[in-house]
């Protein structure tokens, strides 16, 4: 970690010949093989020994309670530095913006509606003018049936350029 950053993503070494190297590809991976034979998998399947390398960058948000006032779960430890807070227990509305964490969630309502991860990645210009380059993947999870309950989240990010904004 730099300055609560990320310069090299989980588990990974550095030149590993056919593996992918995008955290969030291998978090989809693993998504898919817990899903198992169904669309996603069950909010019991999706846990820090199912997702053990990972889960230090993953969020769990909680839409039970209805759609606009989603709650996170699980918060890992590398997104409390990545977001300045720990957001476990807490209303996703009262994520700090702009931060990796406040855009890695905007697309939570296509997951909802569509029923499919969705990844997303872009870069951010935060307060402190630092610029990060990020990826995400919001994946869906269901308490059962076919409604989307859940959502398993991951993000990671690396600073692009330090320094007031231009």
């Amino acid at each position: 970690m730099q300055d609560g950053l990320t310069d090299i993503e989980p588990g990974m070494t550095e030149g590993a010949p056919g593996l992918e190297r995008r955290m969030v590809l291998r978090v989809l991976h693993r998504w898919r093989e817990v899903s198992g034979e169904h669309a996603m998998p069950l909010i019991g399947d999706v846990s820090a020994e199912a997702f053990r390398e990972f889960w230090p960058y993953c969020f769990v948000l909680d839409f039970t309670r209805g759609e606009e006032n989603p709650v996170f779960l699980e918060f890992g430890e590398e997104l409390e530095e990545i977001c300045g807070r720990n957001m476990a227990r807490r209303p996703a509305k009262e994520t700090p913006a702009p931060t990796v964490m406040s855009e890695s969630f905007r697309y939570c309502y296509e997951v909802l509606r569509k029923k499919v991860p969705v990844t997303r990645g872009g870069e951010l210009r935060q307060g402190n003018g630092t610029l990060v380059l990020y990826r995400s993947v919001l994946l869906p999870i269901t308490t059962g049936g076919e409604d989307v309950t859940h959502i398993l989240g991951a993000a990671n990010c690396r600073v692009a350029a330090t320094g007031s904004a231009e």
